[in-house]
């Protein structure tokens, strides 16, 4: 009898071929996917950081685009194509997505066909500016008074919060005796300045990076405060606040001490020489503030307590020009010298005007269509102590 064998040796290493070929492949891809996942990790904190500066940005009336990618070559992802990608989209609603891409060469992994691994990462971040100061010492909101918006000039006045023109914007100093401005300055056509030293924020002793602030060619910017005149008229605002003054003709108090309260005038007001502690004015008509030490603060201690009595923190507001922007026709107008008032100023559709005003504090945030600022010794600043204070906020969503 014969006896037949089968020689299996061939079969057997074909086997373990396949099983290295397969083990090879499980090694590569874990070592390499290892890989991936650290670049990953480190592509999302990228993204994240990125998104985030690309809405701060667009809440501040800058490029979120720039800004964005800044952010992200800042930390290594430069977008150049090859060895990474970065992606800043307006997702609309002040939504702001970032998308970053890793690509790194593959090293085991090209055994089974990876040349490349890609590691892709993206957040979502949102900025909300809420309505009120907004940080703002100085808004101009017209796009088309021209040739200036927003005109300041004088000598070593100091103004502590940020400048905004949604047009053009011109700071007229002194060299011999500079003026000061903590805080970011923007306009959307144009800024031209002399005599005048820049200075990030409050409290800085280093000036500005030349070419950082002041910054122009920003984007348009809404109004910060958002007050509405029928919030203070009868009945509304008989109802709102426990001490108020209605009147339906032009007032005029000259040499007084005003008593604290909420005062509406469906007309124009004339104030001369006057002074009071938490007192608000809102007219339909102008406001005209004239004499020397007209006051709306006391002092305790040294420590300011501001002086509107309405609780959102204003002061003064004018809607002069009956809901139709005037360019430089005064809403509200001062003169005179050695004022102290707290309280924001608004004037959405008239000319705030500012004209010798000086050695005089004021302490809030002064918002309208036009401004026209003068004098020497002028200390403005927005203050962040009334109730309600708005602010910037920025969120990472995803």
């Amino acid at each position: 009898m014969r006896w037949f064998t089968r020689d299996d040796s061939g079969a057997v290493l074909v086997v373990v071929a396949l099983a290295m070929l397969l083990l090879l492949g499980v090694a590569a891809l874990s070592l390499d996917g290892g890989r991936g996942l650290n670049e990953e990790r480190d592509s999302q904190n990228v993204a994240d950081q990125a998104s985030l500066a690309a809405a701060w940005a667009a809440c501040n009336g800058r490029d979120p685009q720039a800004a964005g990618l800044a952010s992200a070559a800042a930390n290594g992802f430069n977008n150049d194509g090859i060895t990474n990608t970065v992606t800043i989209t307006d997702l609309g609603n002040g939504r702001f997505e970032a998308v970053v891409a890793s690509i790194i060469e593959g090293t085991f992994s090209k055994t089974v066909g990876a040349d490349t691994i890609t590691a892709r990462s993206q957040a979502v971040a949102t900025c909300d500016i809420t309505t009120g100061l907004g940080g703002f010492a100085l808004f101009s909101g017209s796009t088309s008074c021209g040739p200036v918006d927003l005109d300041l000039t004088g000598s070593s006045q100091t103004i502590e919060g940020g400048i905004h023109s949604n047009d053009q914007l011109k700071i007229n100093g002194n060299v011999a005796s500079p003026s000061k401005i903590y805080g970011p300055v923007t306009a959307v056509a144009s800024v031209a300045y002399n005599g005048v030293l820049f200075f990030d924020t409050p409290g800085d002793t280093t000036e500005s990076t030349p070419g950082t602030n002041p910054t122009q060619g920003v984007n348009v910017r809404p109004y910060p405060a958002d007050f509405k005149i029928a919030a203070y008229a009868p009945p509304q605002g008989a109802a709102a606040f426990a001490a108020y003054f209605p009147f339906s003709t032009d007032q005029s108090w000259s040499n007084v001490v005003i008593a604290p309260g909420v005062y509406y005038v469906d007309g124009d007001v004339d104030l001369h020489d006057v002074s009071g502690e938490h007192v608000t004015i809102v007219a339909t008509g102008q406001i005209s503030l004239t004499g020397t030490n007209l006051v709306n603060t006391i002092t305790v201690d040294t420590d300011p307590l501001y002086g509107p009595y309405d609780p959102s923190g204003l002061a003064l507001f004018s809607t002069y020009q009956n809901s139709i922007e005037s360019c430089n026709r005064n809403a509200i107008k001062w003169s005179g010298s050695a004022h102290i008032w707290g309280g924001i100023q608004y004037a959405p559709f008239g000319n705030i005007d500012m004209s010798g005003a000086d050695n005089s504090t004021f302490q809030g945030s002064i918002i309208a269509y036009n401004i026209n600022l003068s004098g020497a010794e002028m200390n403005i600043s927005y203050n962040d102590e009334f109730e309600g204070t708005p602010s910037t906020v920025i969120n990472l969503e995803e």
